[in-house]
C-alpha cells in the first residue's frame, strides 16, 4: 500500500539505464537515494566485478511510511506483499523510460536487451531511483500532465492507477531493438542483438556436447557485455573508446565466424553497419571476402587474426581503396619503417654448481647457436660469479638479464640452441677436497642473494684491466645447451618460461671448444656429468618486432639491460644502422717447436696497439654484460702444445683510429710453480688494413710467431716483418710506410710455431672491396686517366650488394661526379655509369633491400646535386631503347626498364636543379625546357616503337617488362608535362602494343590498370579522356571466348588466359568506379557532380560485356576448374585474387557446373554452386552493383531507352534477357556465399532499384497488341519474372524468421523490400493480361507463364508479409481463372498446386499453420467475391477444403519431433496423409510417401513393417505384362510394365520379410510370384528360382530359432494428452528383445510429463478427467484363433509359435481378485486364486504397417481357481513338450552328447517335480480333488477332470523328459538327475502307479511314446515300473509296501532290465523306418540310495508309427 502521497508525472520521458541490479522484495542495507548517480560511480561500478557477480546487489530498503504532503515512500510493512508485484527486476544495462516518480521510486518502462530471449522484453512497473541513472529527458516524447487534484485526499496505489490511468505509450523501438543510446553509439545495439542471438545458441551447444564452443561463446558474451557497459558509462577517453570499439567489433566478427553465422561488415571506427551509403560495393566485396577467410582458432576466440584488414580498412566511401594500395612500382612514403626481427630475452635464475674455491670466479658465456650452419649467430653474454654463485658485481644481483637481438626469419626456421660456456678462473686444478652439489641448496646453490662481507675480502683478481694475478688461470670447465626452436617458431606463447640446462664437462679438456657440438649431436663418449655442477636455470621469452619498440613497451624487464647483438648484420643492412666492430676469434695454436719437450701451458694475451706503439685502452669486449678491457688473456690448457681455444672477442676501436691500429699478441708459458711472472716466449701481430687501404679480409688467418725480444716489440720494427705466411716484407713495409724505419734483420720466427685466428668485420664505414674502394676515392686514384676509370666501372657489377647499400650515397656521388667530370666531356663513360646506376637502383628495388627505398628517395630529393645529369641519362636510355634487339643491349635494356621509376625520378630532379640554376643565373626563355621535352618525347617515341615490334620472339620479354614499369614514371613526369600531355603519352604507349596475346595482353591490361590507379585518373582534367580510352581498350577483351583451334589443350590454356584477361578488365572498371564514387561524394558543386555522373555513363555501355563475361566465367567453370584446382591453395589464393592487379589469377576457386552442355548455349542456365564460389563472378557482380548504385533510376531508364532506339528491339531484348539471368544468378548466391550478409542485402536493394525503371520500358515496348501475339517475347518476360520472383522468394528478405542479430542488420541495411517488389509483381502481371474485370486483367499473355511461375507464386502465397501474400494470391487467382477458362478443367491445376505445396512444405520446409490459414482464407474470399463461373467457384471451394486438410496433414507430419520415441506418431501421421492423398488420386505423391515410410521403417530395423508398407505400393499394380506404367525417376523406377514393376517390388518385399524373419509371409509372396511365373508369363527359370527360395523359407521355419516380440497395452489417461490419445488404449508391438522395463522407459521418454500408473485396474475419474498425463502399461498375451488348423493336431511347436504371436488382433492379461466376502483367506490359497481376465481386440491384426493399433473392444471375464489350475498345468505341459522335442532331436544328431547344454531342461523339470512349499501339483490335488470341493462346486467337475488329465499328462511328459535327460546329462550333472528322479518318484507316486497299472492292461509291446519322436519307452520309469509289476505278478511274487520304496523299486527295475534286450530303431519324423541308430553307451555309475544300472548295451527294436500311435512291426 502507498501512503497518501501521489505519483507525480514527469513533464518529459526520462531516459537512462540501470547501473545496479535490482530484485523485487530483496532488502539492502543501502539507505541512500539519489536521483542521479555521478558518472564516476557508474564507471567504477561497471569495473567492479563481472555481470554474474553483480546479481547479488539488492534494492534499497524502503523507508517507513510517513504521511505528509511533501514526501512519500512505499511502506516497508507492505513491501513484501502486493507492492512487490508492481516492482520490476533491473539488470545492469537495462534501459529505462521514466514517466512518474514518488519519493525514492520511479515508475516507468524497463527495456531489457540482455535477457536470453529472441526479442527485447518490455516491462512496466516501479523501481528505486538510486539503481538507475537518468541520462537525458527526451524532448520528442512529452507526456500529458495528469490531473491529480482528485487524488489529493486519498491514497493512490499502483492498482488504482493502472485501472484508471494506463501508462503512456512506450517509445517505439526501431526494428525491434533500436535504442536511444544506439543512435550515438551503434555498438550498444549491435552488441545487445548479438548477445541475444548467441545466448539462444548456448543450450544447443550443450545438447550437442560442444563444450569447448559453449565455453568460448559464453566468455565472448561476458566480454561483450562488459564492453557494452563501458560504452554506456561514457567515461572513457577518446583513445580508450576507439580501442574498445575495435575490440568489440573484433569479438563480434570472431564470434560469428567460430559459430558459422553470417559475416557482417561493420565500420571499425564506430561500429555501424557497412552498406552502399558509406562504402562502395567493390570495397564491401573486398571486406566480405577478407572476413570470410580469416583464420579463426575456435578454441581461442579472443585471438582472431584480423591481419587481412587494417584498422582503417573500413574507410568511409570518400576514401579510395585501390589508390591506397602499394602497386609495387608506385611511390613509397619517405618515412622508413623500422625493421622487425625476432629476439630472445634471457634471465639467469639459478646456478646450481660449486666449481670455484673462495677467491676464485666462474665465467658464464651465453650465446645462440644454429645447428644447420654449425655456427654461433650472436655475440656472447658474459657474467662473472663468485664461489657462492653470486654476481661479482653486486649491482647485478637479481638482474642477470640480456636480450639476444635481430634473429631473422631465416634463422628461426632452423634448429637454434642456447649455449652456455663455463670457464673457471682460479688455480690450475680444482681443489683437492671435492664438494658435491646438493639439490637442497646451501653454498652450492645460488639464489642470487648477496654474498657475505668475509667472502668479499677473498678476491684475488686484480682490479686493473681484468688481468689475472700470478697463479690464477682461466681454465675450461663445461657447457650447457638448451634447444629453443619451439619458442621462436610460435609453438609456445610469448610468455616467460623457465628452463633447466644440465651442465656437462668434456672427458678431454682439449675438446672444450667443440663441447657444445658434441652435446647437440649426442656424442656421449665426449662428455660426462660432473658431481660439482648440476644445472643452470634460465627464464626465456621470445619477442618479435623492432628492438627499441620492444624495450620501450617492456620497461620492467628490458630497461637498462645489456643487449647482446647479432654477429654481423642480419639478412641486409638497414638505413640508419651504424656499426663499426671487428670480431676476432682465437681458434688454435701449434707450439711443438719440432722437438719432443714437455708440453706447455700456453696463454695468449691480446691487445690493440696503434702503429706508434701506444696501447688502446678498454677497446676489447669479451661479451655483453661486463666492462671492456685493454688486454684479453686466453684460456690455459694444461700441458697442451696444440690448444684449441675457440674464444671470441670484439674490438671496439674508434673509427678515426681504424687505419692506424693493429692487433698485438703475446704468448707465454704459465707455470704452476710460484714465480713472479711467466716469461713471454713469442709474439705476433695482425694489421687491420691491407696495402690497398681495404680492410683485411674476413676468415681465418695464420700468424707468424716471432721469438720474443723486447727490442723487437717496437712497431717500427715488427710492422715491417711479414705478419702471415702469405704476406711479404715489402707488402707489410709499404702498408705501414709511416712507421719509422728500423732494421728488422734480427727478427727470428719461432720455429714451426703458428697460431690461427678468425676475423670478421661488421662495419658501415669501411669496406673490404677493392673496386668499391677505388670508386669511392676516384678523385685521388682514378681522375688522372680515363682508362683507369673504365675497368673500375666495368667491374662494378661484381661488388657485393650488401657493400653497395652500405655506401649508397657515397657511390651515387662518385658516379654522378664522374658523369659530369672533365674526363667525360665526350660522354664515353655515359653508358658505363648508366649501367652502374641501373645496378644500384636494381638492388634498391629488390624486396630484400626495400627499406633503402626511402633512403634513395631522400637522396634524390635532398642530396642529389648533379644538374647536368639529365641529358646524359636520357641519351644513354635512348641508345638502349633504339636498338632493343641487339644482343649486347638486351640485358642492359631489361635491367634499365625495371628501374624506370627511379631513372626518370633522377632525370626530373636533375631538370629541377637545372631550372633553379638557370633562374639564379638570370636566364629566361623556354628553349632549354622545350629542348628537354623534345628529348623526352623522342625517348617516348623510341619506347612506342619498341612496343610495336613483333620480331624477334625474344622481344616479348622486353615489352612485357616495359608494360610492367611504364606507369610508374607518370608521377614524376607530372612535374614537367601537363595532364593532357601525360594522357596522350599513355594513350600512344598503350595503343602501340598491337595484337597482344597471352601474357603480353595481361600486362597490357595491367598497365591500363596502373594508369587508372595513378595520377592520370585522379586528375579531373585527364580523367574523362583516359576513361573513354580505357573503355575502348577493355571492351575487346571481355565477353564470350571464341574458339581458335581444334586442339583441346591449346584451347584450354587460351581460354584460361582469356578469363584472366576478363578479370583484369573487371578490376580496371572497378578501380575507375571506386575513384568516380569518391569524386562524386567529394563534389560540392552540382556541375562537377554531374560531370562525374557522365563519366559513369561512359562505363554503362560496358554492362553488356560484363554480363557476357559473367556467363563466360559461369558456364565454363566446370571445364577450367579441375586444372585450376591443381595449382590453387584455396583460401590464400582466393584472398590474393580479389580484384587482383597481379598476373597470376588462374588459381582462383571456380564454381562447379553440373554439365558442360552450356558451352555454346546462348541462354544462360543456372547451376548451383557447392561450397565454393568464383572470385571472378563475385568481382563482376560487385562491379554491376556499383554501376547501378551510382546511377539513379532516371539515368538507368534513360540509358536503356537510348539503347532501345540505338540497337533496336531485338538486340535490347537479348541484352535484357542476359542482364536478368545474371541478376538472378547473383540473387541465388552464385557470385558470393549466402553468409555474406552485407553484399547480399546490397544486391537485393540494387536489383530492385534496377527492375523498377526497366518495368516501364518493357510495359511500353514489349507488350504487343492482341492482333500480333506471335511477336510477344516470352523469354524476355519469363526471365524478368524469374528475376523478380527470385528476389521476392529470397531467404534474405524473410526478416521475421531471422535471429536478432541478422534481423537487426537487415532492417538497418534495407528495411523490408518485399512491399515494393510485390507492387511491381502485381503491376506487370496485370500488364500482360487482356480482359478487364473488377479483379484486374486476366488471360492474354498470362497463360504462357502459368506453368513456370506457379511454384514461386505459391511460395509467395505462404509469406507472412501481408502485402506480398495478397499480391501473390491475386496472381494465383488469375492463373486459376485463366487456366480454367482456357481448358474448362481444373484437374491439372489441382495436381500442380498439390505437388508444389507438398514440395514447399516437406522438402523446403516452407510455410506454417498461420500462412496456411491465411492462404486458404484469402483465396477462398477472392473466389467468393469474384465474378467467375459458378462451376469453377464450386470446384475451387471443394478443392480448398481438401487442400486445407492436406496442408494440415503435411504440417502434422513435419512438426513431429525427431527421435525414435516419436517414430510411431510419425508413421501414424504419414499414414493419414497417405490415405488422404490416395483419396484425391495423387498416385505419385502417394508412392513418394510410401517409400519415405519404408525408409523410416528400415532405418528403425522394422523390416516386417517395411515390407507391409512397401506392399501398399505394389497393390497399385496388377499382373499385366503387356501395358506400361510411367517412370518414377526419384525412386529409380524406369518406364516398365505393371508386371515388372510389381515383381521388382515383391522381390524387395520378400527381402524385407526374410530380414524380419517373417518367413511365413515371405512364403505367401513366393507362392504368388510362383503362380504368375507359371501361369502368366510361363517363365520357368524364374519359377525354379522362386520355388528354391520358398523351400529355403520352409526350412528356416523348421530349423532356425527366432524370438517374437512381446505386446503391451498402453492407456493414455488425462486431459493433458492430445485429443488423439486422450483416454484411449492401444496395443503396442515391442521391439525385438524389448521387455516391459525398456518399453516403459521408452514411453516415458516420449511423454516426460506423464506419470506411470502402477495398478492395472480401471483409472478413477480424477485421473480420467484431470489435467495431468497418466500412462498405464501392461504386458499382454496374444490370443490366437484356436480354430486355426495349425492349433489342431500335432503341429511342430516351431510352426505353431509363429501363429501364436502373429496374425492376431486379440490380446489378454489377467490380474488377481479377492472373492471372499470378508477378505478371510482359505486354508489353501489356491482356493482363493480368482483372476480377472481382460480380453482386448485391436483395430488391426499384427504385424501391420504401424507397431501400434487402437483397442476397439474390451471384454472382462472372471476365471475360477480350478480353471487357473488347469491353465497353469496346460502351460507347463506345453513348455515341457517344447523342451522334449528340442532335446530329443539331439539324440539322433551327429553332435556329441557331452556337449549339449541341458540347463533349460533341468530347470524346467526341477520346477515340475520339486514344486516350492505350498505349491505345485500336491497343492492342486489337496485343494481340488477332495470330496468337499466337488460337493460345494458341482459345476466344476469338468474342470476337475481336466486337471486330473493334465496332471497325468504332465507325469507322462516328465517321465519321457527324465529319460532324455538321463541320456544327455553330463557326469558333473549326474547328481542333479538323480535328485530329479527322486523327487519325481516321491511327488508323483500315485500317478506313476496308476499309469503303470494302466499300461499292464495293454500289450507290453505297445508302450506310449512321444508324439514327436520315439524314445526308448522300455527304459522310462513308468514303463519299467509297469514291466516290473507285470513280471512280479506272473511269477507270483507280490509286491509289499509302497511303490515309492526305493529298495523294492530298484530291485524291480534291475530285474526288468536284466531281461530286456534287442535293437529298436526309432522312426524318422516323416514316418519312414530308420534301420540304424547310434548305439548309446550307459556308463557305470553307483548311486547311494538309488537305482544301479549295469554296464550294458541297450538296443531298441524298430518301431513303425503314424503321427498318433505306434505299432509293433
Amino acid at each position: 500500500m502507498i501512503s497518501a502521497s501521489v505519483w507525480t508525472p514527469l513533464p518529459r520521458f526520462g531516459y537512462g539505464f540501470a547501473i545496479y541490479p535490482f530484485t523485487p522484495g530483496v532488502q539492502t542495507n543501502s539507505s541512500d537515494s539519489t536521483k542521479e548517480k555521478p558518472q564516476e560511480d557508474i564507471q567504477d561500478n561497471s569495473k567492479e566485478e563481472p555481470l554474474e557477480k553483480q546479481r547479488e546487489t539488492s534494492a534499497p530498503e524502503a523507508a517507513e511510511a510517513n504521511v505528509s504532503s511533501d514526501t512519500a515512500s512505499i511502506s516497508s510493512e507492505n513491501s513484501n506483499s502486493h507492492i512487490i508485484t508492481y516492482q520490476v527486476t533491473l539488470e545492469v544495462g537495462d534501459e529505462v523510460y521514466v514517466f512518474e516518480e514518488q519519493g525514492d521510486w520511479y515508475r516507468g518502462y524497463v527495456v531489457s536487451q540482455l535477457r536470453q530471449t529472441e526479442e527485447p522484453q518490455v516491462y512496466v512497473g516501479i523501481f528505486p531511483m538510486n539503481h538507475v541513472y537518468i541520462k537525458e529527458y527526451l524532448e520528442d516524447l512529452e507526456l500529458q500532465i495528469y490531473d491529480t487534484r482528485s487524488s489529493d485526499s486519498a491514497p493512490f496505489s499502483p492498482r488504482s492507477e493502472r485501472s484508471n490511468r494506463p501508462p503512456p505509450p512506450l517509445p517505439s523501438l526501431k526494428c525491434g531493438d533500436d535504442t536511444i543510446s544506439g543512435k550515438t553509439e551503434p555498438l550498444v545495439d549491435e552488441v545487445a542483438s548479438t548477445v541475444r542471438e548467441w545466448s539462444s545458441l548456448l543450450p544447443k551447444y550443450l545438447e550437442e556436447r560442444k563444450y569447448d564452443m559453449f565455453t568460448t561463446v559464453k566468455d565472448q558474451i561476458n566480454n561483450l557485455l562488459q564492453g557494452r557497459r563501458q560504452l554506456l558509462a561514457q567515461t572513457l577517453s577518446q583513445d580508450e573508446l576507439s580501442k574498445l570499439r575495435k575490440e568489440l567489433i573484433n569479438k563480434l566478427v570472431s564470434g560469428n565466424l567460430i559459430q558459422d553465422l553470417d559475416i557482417i561488415v561493420r565500420n571499425p571506427e564506430r561500429g555501424f553497419l557497412a552498406d552502399e551509403t558509406n562504402i562502395s560495393a567493390i570495397r564491401l566485396y573486398q571486406l566480405q571476402s577478407q572476413l570470410s577467410l580469416l583464420n579463426v582458432d575456435k578454441s581461442k576466440s579472443d585471438s582472431i587474426l584480423m591481419s587481412p584488414i587494417s584498422p582503417s580498412s573500413l574507410a568511409p566511401s570518400g576514401s579510395n581503396y585501390f589508390h591506397s594500395q602499394n602497386s609495387g612500382s608506385a611511390n613509397t612514403d619517405n618515412s622508413s619503417h623500422a625493421p622487425k626481427f625476432y629476439h630472445v630475452f634471457l634471465d639467469l635464475k639459478a646456478w646450481v654448481a660449486s666449481i670455484s674455491a673462495p677467491g676464485e670466479y666462474t665465467e658464464l658465456y651465453f650465446s645462440l647457436y644454429t645447428k644447420a650452419d654449425s655456427k654461433f649467430i650472436t655475440e656472447e653474454y658474459f657474467i662473472i660469479l663468485n664461489h657462492n654463485g653470486v654476481p661479482k658485481d653486486e649491482s647485478k644481483i637479481g638482474k642477470i638479464r640480456t636480450i639476444f637481438t635481430d634473429l631473422s626469419p631465416h634463422d628461426i626456421q632452423e634448429q637454434i640452441y642456447l649455449v652456455c660456456r663455463i670457464v673457471r678462473t682460479g688455480s690450475m686444478k680444482l681443489a683437492d677436497k671435492d664438494k658435491e652439489v646438493t639439490k637442497e641448496g646451501g653454498s652450492m646453490t645460488s639464489l642470487f642473494s648477496k654474498s657475505s662481507k668475509d667472502m668479499e675480502q677473498v678476491d684475488q683478481l686484480s682490479q686493473s684491466n681484468g688481468r689475472l694475478t700470478p697463479q690464477t688461470f682461466r681454465r675450461p670447465f663445461g657447457c650447457a645447451v638448451l634447444e629453443i626452436t619451439h619458442l621462436l617458431q610460435g609453438k609456445e606463447k610469448e610468455t616467460l618460461s623457465e628452463h633447466v640446462m644440465p651442465i656437462y664437462v668434456p672427458i678431454q679438456e682439449s675438446t672444450f671448444a667443440s663441447l657444445h657440438e658434441d652435446i647437440i649431436h649426442n656424442h656421449i663418449k665426449e662428455y660426462e656429468k660432473s658431481p660439482r655442477a648440476e644445472m643452470v636455470s634460465v627464464s626465456l621469452r621470445p619477442y618479435y618486432g623492432e628492438t627499441t619498440t620492444i624495450i620501450k613497451e617492456n620497461p620492467a624487464l628490458l630497461q637498462d639491460i645489456p643487449i647482446t647483438s647479432r654477429l654481423g648484420f642480419a639478412d641486409v643492412v638497414f638505413p640508419g644502422d651504424t656499426r663499426n666492430e671487428i670480431y676476432l676469434k682465437l681458434i688454435s695454436g701449434d707450439f711443438t717447436q719440432g722437438r719432443a719437450t714437455t708440453a706447455k701451458n700456453v696463454q695468449v694475451t691480446a691487445e690493440v696497439k696503434l702503429n706508434t706503439g701506444e696501447t688502446l685502452e678498454n677497446v676489447i669486449s669479451q661479451g655483453a654484460g661486463e666492462p671492456k678491457v685493454s688486454q684479453f688473456e686466453s684460456l690455459v690448457f694444461y700441458h697442451s702444445n696444440n690448444p684449441i681455444w675457440g674464444e671470441l672477442i670484439k674490438l671496439n676501436i674508434p673509427v678515426e683510429l681504424f687505419e692506424q691500429a693493429h692487433v698485438f699478441l703475446t704468448f707465454r708459458h704459465r707455470s704452476t710453480k710460484d714465480k713472479k711472472e711467466d716469461k713471454i716466449f713469442a709474439f705476433a701481430y695482425m694489421p687491420l688494413f691491407s696495402e690497398n687501404k681495404a680492410f683485411i679480409s674476413d676468415g681465418k688467418h695464420s700468424l707468424i710467431l716471432y721469438k720474443y725480444d723486447k727490442q723487437w716489440t717496437n712497431p717500427s720494427i715488427y710492422l715491417k716483418a711479414p705478419w702471415s705466411p702469405t704476406a711479404t716484407v715489402s707488402d707489410t713495409a709499404s702498408t705501414h710506410s709511416s712507421v719509422n724505419s728500423h732494421s728488422s734483420h734480427k727478427m727470428v720466427p719461432s720455429s714451426k710455431d703458428t697460431v690461427v685466428i678468425w676475423t670478421f668485420l661488421c662495419s658501415t664505414k669501411y669496406t673490404q672491396n677493392e673496386i668499391l674502394l677505388k670508386l669511392l676515392n676516384w678523385e685521388k686514384q682514378l681522375i688522372s686517366d680515363v682508362n683507369e676509370i673504365m675497368p673500375v666501372l666495368k667491374k662494378f657489377t661484381f661488388v657485393s650488394e650488401v657493400e653497395i647499400v652500405k655506401f649508397l650515397q657515397d657511390i651515387f656521388d662518385a658516379l654522378f661526379g664522374i658523369l659530369v667530370s672533365t674526363r667525360n666531356q665526350q660522354g664515353e663513360l655515359d653508358d658505363l655509369i648508366f649501367n652502374a646506376l641501373v645496378i644500384i637502383l636494381g638492388i634498391v628495388s629488390d624486396r630484400r633491400f626495400m627499406n633503402f627505398r626511402p633512403v634513395l628517395d631522400v637522396y634524390i630529393e635532398k642530396h642529389f646535386s648533379c644538374a647536368a645529369a639529365s641529358s646524359h641519362l636520357i641519351r644513354s636510355m635512348n641508345r638502349l631503347v633504339c636498338n632493343p634487339t641487339s644482343p649486347d643491349n638486351a640485358q642492359n635494356l631489361r635491367s634499365a626498364i625495371k628501374v624506370w621509376q627511379y631513372i626518370f625520378k633522377i632525370i626530373m630532379r636533375s631538370r629541377e636543379l637545372q631550372r633553379t640554376k638557370e633562374s639564379n643565373m638570370g636566364l629566361s626563355g623556354n628553349y632549354v625546357e622545350e629542348q628537354f621535352k623534345e628529348e623526352l618525347f623522342s625517348l617516348f617515341k623510341s619506347i612506342d616503337k619498341l612496343m610495336s615490334i613483333t620480331t624477334p620472339q625474344s622481344i616479348i620479354g622486353t615489352q612485357t617488362l616495359a608494360l610492367q614499369h611504364f606507369a610508374s614514371i607518370f608521377t614524376d613526369l607530372g612535374k614537367c608535362f601537363t595532364p593532357d600531355d601525360l594522357v596522350q603519352i599513355a594513350i600512344r604507349f598503350t595503343e602501340s602494343v598491337r595484337l597482344p596475346k597471352g601474357k603480353l595482353l595481361a600486362y597490357k591490361l595491367l598497365v591500363i590498370l596502373q594508369f587508372c590507379r595513378g595520377p592520370l585518373f585522379e586528375n579531373a582534367e585527364s580523367r574523362a579522356t583516359l576513361l573513354r580510352g580505357v573503355a575502348e581498350w577493355v571492351i575487346d577483351h571481355m565477353g564470350k571466348w571464341e574458339r581458335t583451334s581444334k586442339q583441346n589443350g591449346d584451347n584450354d590454356s587460351a581460354r584460361m588466359q582469356w578469363q584472366d584477361g576478363i578479370r583484369l578488365c573487371v578490376t580496371i572498371i572497378a578501380v575507375m568506379l571506386e575513384s568516380l564514387q569518391c569524386s562524386i561524394e567529394r563534389a560540392t558543386d552540382e556541375e562537377v557532380k554531374e560531370s562525374e555522373i557522365e563519366n559513369v555513363k561512359v562505363i554503362l555501355p560496358l554492362m553488356m560485356k560484363l554480363c557476357e563475361s559473367y556467363r563466360e566465367l559461369h558456364i565454363t567453370a566446370d571445364e577450367i576448374h579441375p586444372q585450376r584446382e591443381r595449382t590453387a591453395s584455396s583460401g590464400a589464393v582466393l584472398s590474393s585474387a580479389i580484384f587482383s592487379w597481379s598476373y597470376s589469377l588462374s588459381g582462383v576457386t571456380a564454381p562447379t557446373s553440373t554439365t558442360g552442355s552450356y558451352r555454346n548455349s546462348k541462354e544462360f542456365l543456372l547451376s548451383p554452386l557447392q561450397n565454393s564460389f568464383s572470385s571472378g563472378l563475385g568481382e563482376i557482380a560487385a562491379v554491376i552493383l556499383q554501376i547501378m548504385f551510382l546511377l539513379s533510376q532516371e539515368h538507368i531508364k534513360e540509358h536503356f531507352l537510348s539503347t532501345y532506339y540505338r540497337e533496336g528491339h531485338d538486340a535490347t531484348a537479348e541484352f535484357l534477357i542476359l542482364l536478368f539471368q545474371v541478376s538472378r544468378s547473383i540473387l541465388l548466391n552464385e557470385a558470393f556465399p549466402e553468409s555474406w550478409l552485407n553484399m547480399n542485402i546490397m544486391a537485393h536493394k540494387v536489383f530492385l532499384k534496377f527492375l523498377e525503371p526497366i518495368s516501364s520500358l518493357m510495359e511500353k515496348n514489349y507488350i504487343p497488341d492482341k492482333e500480333t501475339p506471335d511477336i510477344f517475347n516470352e523469354q524476355l518476360w519469363r526471365e524478368y519474372f524469374n528475376c523478380l520472383l527470385s528476389l521476392l522468394t529470397s531467404k534474405h528478405l524473410v526478416i521475421e524468421n531471422f535471429t536478432p542479430q541478422k534481423r537487426r542488420a537487415i532492417w538497418r541495411l534495407a528495411g523490408d523490400l518485399r512491399g515494393r517488389a510485390a507492387k511491381l509483381l502485381s503491376t506487370l502481371w496485370d500488364a500482360i493480361g487482356w480482359e478487364h474485370g473488377k479483379d484486374g486483367k486476366l488471360g492474354g499473355y498470362q497463360v504462357r507463364f502459368i506453368n513456370t511461375l506457379l511454384g514461386p507464386i505459391l511460395e509467395l502465397c505462404l509469406s507472412h508479409h501481408d502485402e506480398l501474400r495478397s499480391a501473390a494470391i491475386t496472381v494465383l487467382f488469375g492463373m486459376i481463372v485463366t487456366q480454367y477458362t482456357m481448358d474448362e478443367d481444373f484437374k491439372q491445376m489441382e495436381s500442380d498446386i498439390i505437388d508444389t505445396l507438398d514440395r514447399l512444405f516437406m522438402s523446403e520446409n516452407k510455410g506454417d499453420e498461420i500462412s496456411r490459414a491465411y492462404f486458404i482464407v484469402q483465396l477462398r474470399r477472392l473466389f467468393e467475391n469474384a465474378a467467375v463461373e459458378e462451376t469453377l467457384r464450386e470446384t475451387v471451394m471443394k478443392f480448398l477444403d481438401s487442400l486445407s486438410e492436406f496442408l494440415e496433414l503435411l504440417l502434422g507430419v513435419r512438426e513431429l519431433p525427431e527421435g525414435q520415441e516419436f517414430q510411431d506418431d510419425r508413421i501414424m501421421c504419414t499414414l493419414k496423409l497417405m490415405k488422404f492423398i490416395k483419396s484425391i488420386d495423387r498416385e505419385q505423391i502417394y508412392i513418394k510417401y510410401v517409400h519415405q515410410l519404408v525408409q523410416m521403417q528400415v532405418h528403425s530395423h522394422n523390416f516386417v513393417e517395411a515390407a507391409l508398407t512397401l506392399k501398399l505400393h505394389s497393390d497399385l499394380y496388377n499382373w499385366d505384362p503387356n501395358s506400361e506404367v510411367e517412370a518414377l525417376s526419384e525412386m529409380d523406377f524406369p518406364k516398365q510394365s505393371p508386371f515388372d514393376r510389381k515383381e521388382r517390388l515383391y522381390i524387395q518385399i520378400l527381402d524385407y520379410f526374410v530380414k524380419g524373419k517373417a518367413w511365413e509371409c515371405g512364403i505367401e509372396i513366393c507362392k504368388e510370384l510362383a503362380h504368375h511365373f507359371e501361369y502368366t508369363t510361363y517363365d520357368y527359370q524364374r519359377l525354379s528360382n522362386i520355388l528354391k527360395q520358398q523351400a529355403v523359407l520352409h526350412e528356416n521355419v523348421i530349423k532356425k530359432e527366432r524370438y517374437f516380440s512381446e505386446y503391451f497395452r498402453v492407456g493414455f489417461y488425462g486431459r493433458g494428452f492430445p485429443a488423439s490419445l486422450q483416454n484411449r488404449q492401444f496395443i503396442y508391438r515391442g521391439y525385438e528383445w524389448e521387455k516391459i522395463g525398456a518399453f516403459c522407459e521408452r514411453m516415458q521418454n516420449k511423454h516426460p510429463q506423464a506419470v506411470l500408473l502402477k495398478s492395472n485396474s480401471t483409472p478413477s475419474d480424477e485421473i480420467l478427467y484431470g489435467d495431468g498425463q497418466f500412462l498405464q502399461v501392461t504386458a499382454v498375451m496374444p490370443e490366437p484363433n484356436s480354430n486355426h488348423p495349425v492349433f489342431k493336431g500335432d503341429v511342430p511347436s516351431s510352426i505353431r509359435a509363429y501363429y501364436e504371436h502373429n496374425s492376431v488382433n486379440t490380446f489378454s492379461f489377467s490380474r488377481p481378485v479377492n472373492k471372499n466376502p470378508d477378505g478371510v483367506k482359505s486354508s489353501n490359497e489356491f482356493l482363493d486364486l480368482w483372476t480377472e481376465k481382460t480380453i482386448m481386440v485391436s483395430e488391426d491384426h499384427f504385424p501391420t504397417v504401424l507397431r501400434r493399433s487402437e483397442i476397439i473392444q474390451v471384454t472382462v471375464t472372471e476365471v475360477s481357481p480350478i480353471e487357473n489350475a488347469v491353465l497353469a498345468m496346460n502351460a507347463k505341459n506345453r513348455e515341457l513338450k517344447i523342451l522334449e522335442a528340442k532335446y530329443n532331436a539331439y539324440l539322433t544328431s551327429s553332435k556329441a552328447v557331452g556337449k549339449v547344454n541341458t540347463n533349460p531342461l533341468s530347470m524346467s523339470l526341477n520346477g515340475a517335480v520339486d514344486a516350492p512349499v505350498n505349491g505345485g501339483v500336491p497343492m492342486y490335488k489337496k485343494a481340488f480333488f477332495g470330496d468337499d470341493f466337488l460337493a460345494s462346486n458341482p459345476d466344476k467337475e469338468i474342470f476337475v477332470n481336466q486337471l486330473k488329465k493334465a496332471i497325468d499328462e504332465q507325469v507322462d511328459i516328465v517321465d519321457r523328459c527324465l529319460e532324455i535327460h538321463d541320456r544327455l546329462v553330463s557326469t558333473d550333472m549326474r547328481p542333479l538327475h538323480d535328485t530329479l528322479v527322486k523327487f519325481f518318484l516321491k511327488n508323483f507316486a500315485e500317478e506313476i502307479n496308476r499309469l503303470a497299472e494302466s499300461r499292464n492292461m495293454e500289450p507290453i509291446a505297445e508302450p506310449k511314446t512321444s508324439p514327436i519322436s520315439p524314445t526308448n519307452s522300455n527304459s522310462s520309469i513308468i514303463t519299467r515300473v509297469a514291466a516290473a509289476t507285470f513280471n512280479s505278478s506272473r511269477n507270483s511274487i507280490s509286491t509289499q509296501g509302497n511303490v515309492s520304496n526305493n529298495s523294492i523299486y530298484t530291485k524291480r527295475i534291475s530285474e526288468s532290465s536284466e531281461g530286456s534286450s534287442g535293437n529298436i530303431p526309432p522312426n524318422s519324423p516323416n514316418g519312414d523306418t530308420i534301420t540304424e541308430i547310434p548305439v548309446i553307451e550307459k556308463r557305470q555309475t553307483t548311486r547311494k540310495g538309488s537305482m544301479v544300472f549295469g554296464d550294458r548295451r541297450m538296443t531298441i527294436k524298430g518301431w513303425s508309427f503314424n503321427r498318433n500311435r505306434s505299432t509293433t512291426q
